[in-house]
């Protein structure tokens, strides 16, 4: 009765250590976080913050950080599990050993039966539930979740950053309003001025001013009445003069609306992006939460795949004998097998014209200022985005149990030219990872560097990517498992832009330089004409001069925009010259909304010294998206083109979005 109360002992004590062996994920290896799957706040205390600091995302970081850190100690307790049952097995095998050669009596060969057992049962434990790939799916599920946070982070906004960002495109959008204002107001002015060059006319055919803001409905009356009197008596050297007046004023002031208005359609591009980044804070937590919860259902799954067979076990519990008998040569132990990823006064106008362009230009100027507290803002989110990728970019890999290879910047083709390099951050592969070369791969050199844990690849051309000349990069684990392909292409060629994902920027506010107006009314011989402002080139100032007009000190230095033409004397009118009839000056044509970053990108690509060169890549793309769409580049069809060609040169007809 002893002896046998003496072996359920022993039996008890046997089963005890095999489960004390057993770690949580070997018994329950899928891993669900619980708050995560209900969508509630985590009640884990590492993720209590103050409330005043506390933000809807941080919490959701905090989240998937307590996922991400359940995956990796997951995978390092199988390890430990490992580690301890193997080293138990060697200390169980030499006791066995010692035992077998000191002693040969009954209760000797029961107790060698029992460490055999013992041994053979951790033995089968390890090797049936213990699992190498469930520590490759943890691993790799810890690394796409990584990669989601990291991409989450740029939207990390305090509450000072949001409201910084809003009073910002508030301030951007009411200068955007008055701007438009001050066009409306100086187009019905126009309007009003219209009817003085209209030779023959029976009538007077007044401007409706109900449109306009009551502080300018009075004064655009009067310049009525006064161009309706000059019609009638249109014979007097005073109706001449006044004519002359007129088409001057009409010319200037629809240039400067054209332009004005340019600027306001313009603003639409930096708002939208605005816009954009403020969606992307209000909808980051739920964007993290969505891809965390698919991380964690794509592991459980493929953990699925981890499970031992239940035949398989039984069959393992009848091969314990034998594995006993390897450990401790029990002789109680029959033999069997055993199994193993952004003002001066005018002359020859009327006072009225004065007071509409000087506040065209001080709208101008308001906009313009506020253009750039926007732009610093709106630049500064996509940068910090574009270093991190993007949530979509974080994938787990299930076939192979690492994470694919992101990348970011996240683009398949780039282009380079001359002596350029770019640089790549590797996630999602496990240690430092392989970079080949293929295509013109003698062109170009590419290293790879850790840094703070962080894998980067750079690649250097050596010379210039001749047309039809490329490479191709391929980024891979060490174990070639997973990998990325990036084609590079030189800038000549039809490409994506260089090194980054081109982001609408605003258009830069447009500045004519007008010329003094010339004499109203002539002296002499000398032709009374009026001298209509000087046509702006139809480009845009360059992106670098942009650039660098964006500080405040730089803007105020610019805010005279050149809108009102410099003083000039006004001759004595000699009535026997009568004025030539004015043509007015056309709106000048819009050019497609090209971004910032793709001007400064064909400029640096191209090394281009001139900006007028370089803008000419830009006529290049609307030549090629005049003739995609099938109409000719004129200025009848500039608004066509403007809403065809979208970044990177592509172009659509429209509604094809």
């Amino acid at each position: 009765m002893t002896q046998r109360s003496g072996s359920c002992k022993a039996v008890a004590a046997l089963v005890c250590l095999t489960l004390a062996l057993a770690g949580c994920t070997t018994l329950r290896p899928q891993i669900i976080q619980k708050d995560l799957v209900l969508n509630q706040p985590p009640t884990d205390p590492a993720c209590d913050v103050p409330a005043s600091t506390q933000s809807e995302l941080g919490l959701q970081i905090c989240q998937s950080s307590l996922l991400r850190l359940r995956y990796l100690e997951a995978a390092a307790d199988e390890t430990t599990l490992h580690n301890t049952i193997g080293a138990g097995l060697i200390a169980l095998s030499a006791a066995g050993i010692y035992k077998g050669i000191t002693s040969n009596s009954d209760h000797l060969a029961r107790e060698l039966a029992a460490m055999g057992l013992t041994g053979a049962a951790a033995y089968a434990y390890g090797q049936n539930f213990i699992s190498p790939t469930r520590q490759h799916l943890y691993m790799a599920g810890a690394g796409a979740l990584l990669c989601a946070i990291q991409a989450s982070r740029p939207w990390l906004y305090t509450q000072d950053e949001e409201d910084a960002l809003d009073t910002a495109l508030d301030h951007y959008l009411r200068d955007q309003r008055a701007l438009q204002q001050a066009v409306d107001v100086a187009t019905t002015i126009a309007q009003a001025h219209a009817s003085s060059g209209a030779s023959g006319a029976t009538r007077c055919v007044r401007t409706p001013v109900a449109g306009v803001p009551s502080d300018w409905q009075a004064d655009i009356a009067a310049l009525q009445d006064k161009v309706c009197s000059n019609q009638s008596s249109s014979r007097s050297a005073n109706a001449a003069r006044g004519q002359g007046v007129a088409a001057n004023s009409r010319n200037l002031l629809e240039t400067a609306a054209g332009l004005g208005q340019q600027n306001v359609d313009a603003g639409s591009v930096l708002t939208d992006r605005a816009l954009q980044i403020q969606a992307n804070i209000a909808g980051a937590a739920t964007a993290l939460n969505g891809r965390t919860n698919l991380i964690q259902d794509q592991v459980n799954i493929e953990v699925l795949n981890t499970v031992p067979d239940l035949t398989r076990l039984l069959s393992v519990g009848n091969d314990l004998r034998s594995s006993g008998l390897a450990l401790t040569n029990s002789a109680l132990l029959a033999p069997t097998a055993v199994k193993s990823q952004s003002a001066t006064s005018t002359a020859g106008v009327d006072a009225t014209t004065q007071r509409a362009i000087q506040a065209l230009s001080d709208a101008t100027d308001a906009l313009s200022v506020s253009q750039a507290a926007l732009q610093r803002q709106v630049e500064l989110a996509e940068r910090k985005a574009r270093a991190a990728g993007t949530v979509t970019a974080c994938r787990f890999n299930p076939s192979t149990g690492f994470g694919t290879v992101t990348l970011v910047p996240d683009l398949d083709e780039i282009a380079l030219n001359g002596a350029q390099s770019f640089t790549w951050s590797v996630y999602g592969v496990p240690g430092v990872p392989v970079a080949q070369l293929s295509g013109s791969s003698e062109m170009a050199d590419v290293a790879v560097s850790g840094n703070g844990g962080v894998a980067q690849v750079k690649v250097t051309l050596k010379q210039t990517l001749a047309q039809g000349q490329w490479l191709m990069v391929t980024i891979s684990d060490a174990n070639h498992l997973a990998s990325r392909d990036v084609r590079i292409v030189g800038t000549t060629a039809t490409s994506a832009v260089d090194g980054v994902a081109a982001t609408p920027a605003l258009m830069p506010n447009r500045k004519i330089a007008v010329p003094p107006l010339a004499q109203s009314a002539g002296t002499g011989s000398a032709a009374n004409a009026a001298v209509k402002p000087a046509k702006p080139s139809a480009r845009p100032q360059s992106a670098r001069a942009s650039a660098a007009t964006t500080s405040p000190a730089a803007i105020k230095a610019s805010a005279a925009v050149a809108l009102i033409p410099a003083p000039t004397p006004t001759p004595t009118p000699t009535p026997k010259s009568a004025p030539a009839a004015a043509t007015a000056t056309p709106v000048p044509t819009r050019i497609p909304t090209i971004s910032k970053t793709e001007l400064d990108q064909i400029c640096r690509a191209n090394q281009l010294g001139s900006n007028e060169a370089c803008y000419d890549q830009i006529e290049s793309l609307k030549d090629r998206c005049a003739q995609t769409l099938g109409i000719a580049n004129s200025a009848d069809t500039q608004g066509a083109l403007q809403s065809a060609i979208r970044p990177g040169g592509r172009c659509y007809p429209q509604g094809a979005r």
